[in-house]
């Protein structure tokens, strides 16, 4: 389980395995055991948790990715990875509900793309996977309560966060339009590499993170802009 763990948060960041282990003063030799199921003792792995400023859990869990973790402190608006996995133990309920972002319907799809004033397929995959046809729209919300409800959401599906990540992208063009800078939108304090990305048209949709509900509220707070404005770039 640890040696998975490890070189999977090894790659998410970035980082390769051996020069993180030099560099925190343990052998790289460890690897090998690792690997075959060894079990790394209490102290090595405090300090390799705490160089990645993640929980203990993090090594010892398959259900939380290291993604999940970062969403999740960033939705549930507590303060740091280590109590996103406190919520998440304690709350299950709680987590599954923000957790359920994985398919919207046809007509849902229709209703973002209009609002937005996008085509259709901008929103999409080519697999689609984010399309249900036995799921019903849900018309008590308002086009922008729709859009807030879709962007408050961990996605569960990588259809789902390309579809948080088009309307994310969307909104970044509508700031742009509307005089608000990439250097701008950073005094806010929001992620700086998920602002780059996102005002960057070449960046891959598939290897970004979306604006969160808390990213909106931040930008409402520090710019004279609407949400209106914000999802159709319009007065």
């Amino acid at each position: 389980m640890f040696y998975e763990r490890f070189l999977q948060i090894c790659n998410n960041r970035g980082v390769k395995p051996t020069p993180v282990l030099k560099s925190l003063g343990i052998s790289p030799g460890n690897m090998a055991r690792w690997q075959t199921g060894a079990s790394i003792n209490s102290a090595t792995l405090q300090k390799i948790a705490d160089h990645f400023e993640v929980p203990i859990d993090y090594f010892l869990s398959d259900d939380l990715t290291d993604e999940d973790l970062q969403h999740m402190a960033e939705h549930v608006k507590i303060s740091g990875v280590e109590s996103a996995v406190v919520t998440a133990k304690n709350y299950p309920d709680f987590v599954n509900s923000i957790m359920s972002g994985k398919v919207i319907s046809p007509d849902t799809l229709k209703r973002v793309a209009n609002y937005l004033r996008c085509p259709l397929k901008f929103f999409v995959r080519e697999d689609n996977s984010v399309l249900d046809s036995g799921r019903q729209d849900n018309p008590r919300l308002s086009d922008k309560e729709l859009i807030i409800d879709i962007l408050s959401r961990i996605p569960a599906s990588k259809g789902y966060k390309y579809l948080q990540v088009t309307i994310s992208r969307t909104i970044a063009d509508n700031l742009s339009r509307n005089g608000i800078t990439l250097d701008m939108l950073l005094e806010t304090k929001i992620s700086a590499e998920k602002a780059r990305n996102l005002y960057d048209k070449t960046t891959d949709n598939e290897k970004i993170l979306a604006f969160t509900n808390s990213d909106l509220i931040r930008i409402i707070q520090n710019f004279p802009i609407t949400y209106d404005t914000l999802f159709t770039g319009m007065e």
